[in-house]
């Protein structure tokens, strides 16, 4: 703690002390009176001294405080900057996180695509093969549709050839006759085409099967219509009992 020094007093002491160095051998003053004024100075020298001390440490320790207020507020200052430097280190942390999940994610969808797009080719290539073996069937069917076609206008032609003969018959008396023109049409419209010769072939057994009234070695509608003579009839015994 610092003193108050009297520089006044200061100053005359050491006035007094030269007066006394001066003056000694003359007057034959004490060593006592010479020594007082000594300590004196010295005492306000120490003091002089100790006030110095104190002012240069408190002019030091409140440089010393201004300096720790201003690194204690930089350093405060520098640790919320720290604070928030992690805080965004762990938002782009966590993005980075969500970015690499989200990578994933598409590589996931990526590989899921490759198979669908797979698929869908070789479902491709099922149906392209379906449709192709489609379309032959329908070529197929088309010709058989022609070959039916190509049928009934054969038989169209037999029917126009039938109704022919039969027209005929009406006018023909001779059935024998009428016989060769149905033998004759019907042969005709087998020779048309578009049958088999199975069909061909049942179609003439039929004809010779016909039985047409007038044909030689054949039986008319009269003659199996007349009647053969009657079986003997066996008595009734009841009848004969009433009579």
């Amino acid at each position: 703690m610092t003193q108050k020094i009297d520089f006044e007093k200061l100053m005359w002491l050491m006035a007094m002390a030269s007066e006394e160095e001066g003056d000694g051998d003359e007057v034959g003053g004490s060593k006592k009176d010479t020594e007082e004024p000594t300590k004196q100075i010295n005492l306000l020298y120490a003091q002089a001294v100790n006030n110095a001390h104190s002012a240069a440490n408190f002019s030091l320790n409140k440089s010393l405080g201004s300096i720790t207020d201003r690194f204690s507020s930089e350093v405060i200052g520098l640790q919320e900057k720290l604070r928030a430097a992690e805080v965004e280190i762990s938002i782009l942390t966590a993005q980075v996180e969500t970015i690499t999940g989200d990578r994933g994610r598409l590589r996931q969808l990526a590989d899921q695509y490759k198979a669908a797009c797979a698929t869908a080719k070789q479902e491709r290539d099922g149906l392209r093969g379906e449709l192709i073996e489609a379309k032959e069937q329908l070529d197929e069917s088309k010709r058989e549709l022609d070959e039916v076609n190509k049928k009934i206008e054969v038989a169209g032609k037999m029917i126009t050839s039938v109704a022919d003969v039969v027209a005929s018959f009406r006018h023909t008396t001779s059935s024998a006759k009428a016989y060769i023109l149905f033998k004759g049409a019907i042969e005709k419209a087998l020779n048309l085409g578009g049958f088999s010769d199975v069909a061909s072939t049942l179609a003439k057994k039929r004809l010779n099967k016909k039985q047409v009234a007038g044909q030689p070695g054949k039986k008319t509608q009269k003659e199996r219509k007349k009647p053969g003579p009657k079986p003997k009839q066996k008595p009734d015994k009841k009848r004969a009992a009433k009579k």
